[in-house]
């Protein structure tokens, strides 16, 4: 009898919380039912597939055939489900409450839908830690899919890779099948017969070899070119008759195998993800000089058998170099607790924190958590998709625990675990992280009834893409098609090379600036100013007065001037109220120096209202929209006691004004990034500006009043 390989095709389908009707629609028509259809024609094929919980609804609610399609595939043995989060979370950053509760609520659907409860785990992003056999098995799961870079990290050879491990933590024993990247990166771009020689190559290896390949679905009809490939040109059919024809090649699920085919051996591996994942996750300087150091040693000698020890860091680290994304995480974290502390009485209640659990789950789904080769948290529909599903689960538990009277609460913490206290207001209108460090900024605005949140920015970074975008476009402007996701077109729009600028600075409001007289809009757009007197991010002395339902937070803080002996002082008083949605801002500007201070003090707000060229999102000035109102529009707005951010759409106005009246700045805060399809301009942010010319003598005083408040016809 000749040698025989099993092949397990695993298949892992998802979509992420907040994105677009039509863009989930469109990768189902393109990808997830066609694949399918193909499948269908080959029962002889047999695979695992994986659904997110977000596409089971979705095809529970808009394309039942597709429910009935799974089911018939299932029921004749050909599929077999995995598991995961519901909503696709990095597992090891939740509470382990909260994993054990999304991969419950995944496998009880798909028992209710399909008959059957799943075995196996489909691990977001393969992102692994040790602990996690504890909660995985607490779930019910007998095995998980991650990467054979996992294992090599380890020191594990090729030859090693095929087959199923067993690890444990904890007394929990769980096992572990590595996906072979040959595979991954050979389906389905590489010709039909490479795919053919891998695994009939492999078929001769000692004992009875297992090699898995598990990938997302969306290579499969939605990344660049892959529909005409895999389906128009029949790429799919090709395939699945190969591994039906080949006698040297079987196909089972994952399930089948580990019930036939006993553990290689132990393993304990390490803190891990696939190997570009590990990459991105690095500042863009060590990425840079990573791929430096591999390109002059691949020069010298095969680098291959050292690979797995250039494996980069760990996810986590996208917390560090993304604030935002620590932000996010804090949210989640922070609302997780305030859930787990409410003790439902009654059906109503009941009711109320499972709306509030679902919501929670939905604010963990991981892709506004990080950024790669997918625009991840650099797209803000995502961002706010989380937010909202995180502001929403918030306010029912403060609902819950205080009841429907008007209420506010401060505290003062370390929120993002930096060290450093912030300071937080909730109102049932409204919840503020304010920054005391960081020139008493605010990072978050919530306008609640809407569950959103008005600031939702992104600080613009410089990312190692940049750098190898700037060199293909000097060494060859027009490039070509690449063969995988990891080698597209650097950019899909000429001029991007002229965008990049870097803010040494959040995005919040309340970002307090003095500038040089000389400053213009458009330098301080691009961040391109040194502040005459450093104002943020600084650390700000901060006290808090509470009374008849106001906070008040005073910040204060004296700096120098780099110009002379003026030192100013600047006496920030927010004022928060529980009845209203506004935020009352109150300076006081002095000199307490020698010297005559001149500058131009500049107060900034950043709103992200996502679509910066929108028609029915635009500034209006005193009442009256000007000649560019959309939120994209750049430049002077002249001299007007306030201005409005109008989203239509959405049902908000926010509006800012100024005592005195003053001119004011606006412009667009867009960062270029990285997509499947190449490089990208993306909208994040209205950023608006207010100025007023400061001359001060020593111990002159200058006062500015000014608020924000928050409306909605809806609410």
């Amino acid at each position: 009898m000749s040698a025989t390989i099993t092949f397990a095709l695993t298949i892992h389908n998802h979509q992420p919380v907040g994105n677009f009707d039509f863009v989930i629609e469109g990768a189902i028509d393109n990808a997830y039912h066609p694949f399918l259809e193909v499948l269908e024609r080959f029962p002889d094929v047999r695979v695992s597939l994986h659904y997110c919980g977000l596409l089971l609804d979705w095809f529970k609610e808009k394309r039942p055939d597709i429910i009935e399609r799974i089911r018939s595939l299932v029921e004749r043995r050909q599929v077999e489900l995995l598991g995961g989060g519901y909503y696709e979370p990095i597992l090891p950053i939740l509470p382990v409450r909260d994993q054990v509760g999304q991969m419950n609520s995944l496998s009880e659907a798909l028992e209710a839908t399909f008959g059957s409860r799943p075995r196996g785990l489909w691990l977001a992003e393969r992102v692994w830690e040790p602990q996690l056999p504890g909660p995985i098995t607490a779930a019910g799961m007998e095995y998980v899919v991650v990467d054979d870079g996992h294992f090599k990290a380890m020191g594990f050879k090729e030859d090693q890779l095929f087959g199923h491990y067993l690890t444990e933590d904890q007394g929990a024993a769980l096992s572990v099948f590595p996906i072979l990247k040959p595979l991954r990166y050979a389906i389905p771009f590489a010709p039909v017969s490479e795919a053919q020689s891998l695994l009939t190559g492999w078929a001769s290896l000692e004992g009875r070899p297992v090699a898995v390949m598990g990938d997302d679905g969306e290579k499969f009809g939605v990344w660049p070119g892959t529909h005409q490939r895999v389906y128009e040109e029949g790429w799919l059919g090709e395939f699945f008759a190969m591994l039906t024809e080949t006698p040297e090649i079987e196909t089972a699920t994952l399930s089948e195998i580990l019930d036939s085919h006993p553990s290689l051996g132990m393993v304990y591996l390490p803190m891990c993800s696939y190997e570009e994942m590990l990459g991105w996750q690095y500042p863009s300087d060590v990425t840079l000089a990573l791929e430096r150091l591999k390109e002059e040693l691949r020069d010298r000698t095969d680098l291959s058998p050292l690979d797995p020890f250039f494996r980069g860091g760990m996810w986590r680290n996208f917390l560090v170099k993304y604030r935002e994304a620590n932000h996010l995480h804090k949210r989640m974290w922070r609302v997780s607790t305030k859930l787990a502390s409410v003790h439902p009485k009654g059906r109503a209640q009941e009711l109320s924190v499972a709306e509030a659990t679902e919501a929670l789950y939905k604010g963990q789904c991981n892709d506004g958590y990080w950024h790669g080769i997918f625009g991840g948290l650099y797209l803000p529909h995502l961002r706010t998709g989380l937010y909202e599903q995180l502001i929403k689960a918030e306010t029912i538990v403060d609902t819950l625990l205080k009841g429907p009277d008007e209420w506010i609460d401060v505290e003062q913490t370390d929120f993002d675990k930096d060290g450093r206290e912030e300071v937080l207001v909730t109102t049932p209108k409204l919840g503020l992280i304010i920054h005391p460090d960081e020139g008493g900024m605010v990072s978050a605005l919530d306008y609640r009834p809407l569950k959103f949140n008005c600031i939702n920015s992104l600080q613009r970074r410089k990312e190692a893409y940049h750098e190898r975008m700037l060199q293909a476009m000097a060494d060859a402007p027009e490039s070509e098609e690449g063969k995988t996701i990891h080698d597209q077109p650097l950019t899909k729009i000429s001029d991007l090379n002229q965008e990049l600028w870097y803010d040494w600075y959040p995005r919040g409001c309340f970002c307090d600036h003095l500038l040089d007289e000389g400053v213009d809009w458009e330098t301080y757009s691009r961040a391109s100013f040194e502040p005459l007197v450093n104002l943020c991010p600084a650390p700000y002395e901060v006290a808090l007065e509470e009374a008849n339902g106001l906070v008040n937070i005073v910040l204060i803080r004296e700096a120098p001037s780099r110009a002379n002996g003026a030192i100013l002082r600047v006496e920030k008083r927010l004022t928060v109220d529980s009845t209203r949605a506004s935020v009352l801002a109150e300076y006081r500007l002095s000199n307490v120096g020698e010297d005559t201070l001149e500058g131009l003090f500049a107060l900034e707000w950043n709103f992200g209202l996502l679509a910066g060229w929108a028609p029915d999102r635009y500034y209006r000035v005193d009442g009256k929209q000007p000649e560019e109102p959309h939120l994209a529009s750049r430049g002077p707005l002249g001299k007007a006691a306030c201005v409005e951010l109008v989203d239509e759409w959405r049902g908000l106005t926010i509006a800012v004004s100024m005592e005195p009246e003053t001119t004011w700045w606006r412009f667009p805060v867009e960062t270029i990034s990285q997509s499947e399809s190449g490089l990208e301009r993306i909208y994040q942010s209205s950023a608006l500006v207010a100025l007023w010319p400061l001359n001060l003598r020593a111990a002159e005083t200058r006062e500015l009043r000014g608020a924000i408040d928050l409306t909605s016809p809806n609410s």
